[in-house]
């Protein structure tokens, strides 16, 4: 009768459902203590050993804030380069995290969601010894080396190097029905999402070069496209105004506003329903008295501007006029020496996942660079702890925690080099 003697399932008298349900459930339980046995090494890093045995006093070489593509490689090259790297990001945050639809146009990774990529590009990360905390940073000082990092929650953290990853934030109408929808049929990237409804109506709101960028971008992509804007004339470049004018497959409303979102429901092909853009409520903006309008259409893209998420460092860096951060000489450097800039922070034109990844990678380079070049007190940093000063009760505890077999194990030096092999 086995199983039945250490309380579990008759396997003998099971039929063969039970048997495939017993067996789905171990190959659940050991999967489960595969995922919390690295989870457990993650987190117990000999970078993040070292961090927390300094309680704070240690120095860190390379701080990185922001959770998005550029952040993330930024922090895989950093600990690749054994920099021990400190990310600090929200959890929940960033525009690949919200996108509501698979990602589509990133090599290696098609139609993945968002979420999902960030996942994967974490967990890179975290196995060469980064620490992410899961936290937000309130105030920065570049005025004082190292830098001075203040968070939410877990305190004042100082650093010789710092890499700014915070992002740009799309501008949105906040008409009613936007916020339920995007992903849904609305976007505010062409680039991204465009290809998702090729061969159907789309429209593209706003005046400036992005909205006539993306209108030209959609006319080969879309069956028409829909330009909306609230005024009688585009602030655009005239190049620009004269090719979208001159395209046949753009028609152009002028004084024209959405006033609302209408969904409707859509089975998928796995029989679930979803919410989807349908149509469009229209006002015009130059006669209040006119009677609001539909237009049908498949998506709607709204092209009227970014915000790069720089407020922390207004009057501290160089930035343009539109609170960018200033990276001269196609690096990532800034105008504040041990300062770098990577992804849309400091992108105007192109704010693409791939493209931040890049620069995140071009951030981390130029950050150990720049360690290299300028003295640091390497003793005074965060670096891998060696355990050479750990007691044996210590050391036992550790091995004991990562689950590590040491067998043989008598001396102290047997399980220092242990769990130095462990990692």
């Amino acid at each position: 009768r086995t199983g039945a003697a250490k309380g579990g399932p008759n396997l003998e008298a099971a039929t063969v459902e039970d048997l495939r349900q017993e067996l789905e459930r171990r190959e659940e339980d050991a999967m489960m203590e595969r995922l919390e046995e690295e989870e457990r090494r993650l987190t117990h890093n000999p970078c993040s050993l070292y961090r927390n045995r300094t309680r704070g006093s240690a120095v860190e070489k390379v701080v990185i804030i922001g959770g998005g593509p550029a952040g993330m490689t930024a922090a895989l090259y950093a600990a690749r380069a054994n920099l021990c790297p400190l990310l600090i990001a929200p959890a929940l945050g960033g525009q690949l995290m919200a996108k509501g639809v698979d990602v589509e146009n990133y090599p290696g990774m098609p139609r993945e969601n968002g979420g999902k990529m960030i996942e994967v590009m974490k967990k890179q990360a975290r196995s060469f010894f980064t620490e992410v905390w899961d936290d937000a940073v309130v105030a920065i000082n570049t005025t004082t080396q190292p830098f001075q990092i203040m968070t939410n929650t877990s305190g004042l953290v100082r650093s010789h190097a710092l890499i700014i990853a915070t992002g740009a934030d799309s501008r949105w109408l906040h008409a009613e029905g936007e916020w339920e929808l995007r992903g849904q049929g609305v976007s505010s990237c062409a680039a991204c999402d465009g290809y998702v409804f090729k061969g159907r109506s789309c429209a593209v709101v706003g005046g400036g070069d992005t909205a006539m960028e993306e209108a030209l971008m959609l006319s080969r992509i879309c069956s028409s496209v829909q330009l909306l804007h609230r005024r009688d004339s585009f602030r655009a470049s005239l190049v620009l105004q004269q090719r979208v004018l001159n395209n046949p497959n753009i028609k152009v409303h002028w004084n024209t506003q959405i006033s609302k979102y209408v969904g409707k429901q859509v089975k998928l092909e796995n029989g679930e329903e979803q919410t989807q853009l349908a149509q469009l409520e229209l006002v015009d903006t130059s006669d209040a008295t006119k009677e609001r309008r539909l237009m049908s259409v498949g998506a709607a893209f709204i092209a009227i501007g970014h915000d790069p998420n720089t407020k922390l460092l207004i009057d501290q860096v160089d930035m343009d006029n539109t609170n960018y951060i200033v990276t001269p000489d196609h690096s990532t450097r800034t105008s504040v020496p041990g300062l770098f800039a990577a992804g849309d922070v400091a992108d105007k034109v192109y704010r693409q996942a791939v493209t931040s990844t890049g620069s995140g990678a071009m951030a981390a380079l130029d950050a150990e660079r720049w360690l290299s070049e300028n003295s640091i007190e390497e003793d005074t940093c965060v670096r891998q702890e060696d355990f050479s000063t750990w007691s044996l009760r210590d050391l036992r505890a550790q091995i004991q925690m990562l689950g590590i077999k040491c067998v043989a194990c008598t001396e102290k030096s047997d399980f220092t080099t242990a769990l130095q092999n462990a990692y």
